[in-house]
């Protein structure tokens, strides 16, 4: 004897038809949208290449220094960040680079000679 089951509703025989939503597509967009941000930091560089001169009385060069040295260890990094995404998850990677970006940004923000300009994009 089979057991009786209530009808179903229109909404519950709807549901097996909707595709589910992954729960990580928000931490997929957050990742996304701080490569955007770093990537901006990095290249916002370029425009205030003249100004920054100016101000600083640094060479372009040395300046742009700051942008190439950046780019090595973003390339150089990202071996270690892939590494440790997949041992801590990527969650805390993000999360990790976010505070380094923010860090990094407000310690070239305060340089007051090249050297120091430069080394906050280095690490």
């Amino acid at each position: 004897m089979r057991a009786f089951l209530p009808p179903r509703t229109f909404h519950e025989r709807l549901q097996p038809l909707r595709p589910a939503i992954d729960r990580n597509w928000p931490l997929v967009a957050a990742g996304a949208l701080m490569t955007c941000v770093a990537i901006g930091v990095v290249f916002s560089l370029a425009v205030f290449l003249d100004p920054m001169g100016v101000d600083t009385g640094w060479s372009r060069a040395g300046i742009s220094g700051a942008m190439t040295l950046a780019f090595l260890s973003m390339g150089f990094s990202g071996f270690g960040w892939g590494s440790l995404s997949d041992r801590y998850g990527p969650r805390r990677v993000v999360l990790a680079g976010v505070l380094l970006l923010g860090l990094a940004s407000v310690l070239a923000s305060r340089a007051t000679t090249l050297l120091q300009f430069r080394s906050p994009s280095a690490s």
